[in-house]
């Protein structure tokens, strides 16, 4: 990688500082643009509008809900009611989307939320929603809920007191060993797992 060097825009003629980030195997480069590019200059960056923002919030809020039937929770981060979406009595489901390709889960995070659902009597889920490949949305449960639901299934390993998950599927249920332990899958699967055990979301 090379220095930030002062450069100018054949598009624009604007000019201030790049850098090659990194060169490709096809004798390509990235290159981290520090122009003020003119504002009708192709190559100007653009913030996406705050509608469009609220749009997909708002999508994978949807997601959540059509998970367990639930609602969506208008007061979430307030006391005991950090659940995105709630099926009172039933389930609170807390939404959480990342841009990367990994998403990291502190144990004292899980803990806290299972406590404060619990508290309030509804069986706790964490659904993650890679948002640059929308089809991989993965959930996290108490393993001690599906018990007897799950066939026997495989782990994944605790680092530095958290676990992180790739951007993957997880077609078969895997068991972490957080506190409580829990049992992470794709979405798909805790459909079929929602479907199979019968739980009402209207108890």
């Amino acid at each position: 990688m090379s220095d930030w060097r002062q450069s100018r825009c054949l598009l624009c003629g604007r000019e201030g500082p790049v850098r090659v980030k990194r060169v490709l195997k096809n004798r390509t480069a990235n290159i981290l643009d520090g122009i003020d590019h003119a504002d009708d200059c192709p190559r100007k960056k653009r913030a996406q509008p705050k509608h469009l923002k609220k749009q997909a919030w708002r999508s994978t809020e949807k997601g959540a809900a059509a998970l367990v039937g639930g609602r969506e929770t208008l007061r979430s981060g307030a006391e005991n009611m950090d659940g995105d979406v709630r099926t009172l009595g039933a389930w609170r489901v807390e939404n959480k989307s990342t841009r990367s390709d990994r998403y990291r889960l502190k144990g004292s995070t899980w803990t806290d939320f299972v406590q404060g659902a619990l508290a309030a009597g509804e069986e706790p889920l964490l659904r993650v929603v890679f948002t640059q490949h929308p089809h991989i949305t993965i959930v996290l449960a108490r393993a001690a809920a599906l018990e007897g639901h799950l066939p026997d299934r495989g782990a994944l390993p605790l680092t530095r007191g958290g676990v992180t998950f790739a951007r993957r599927d997880y077609p078969e249920p895997l068991e972490i060993p957080l506190e409580p332990r829990a049992v992470v899958m794709s979405e798909a699967a805790f459909r079929r797992f929602h479907a199979d055990s019968g739980r009402s979301s209207s108890r």
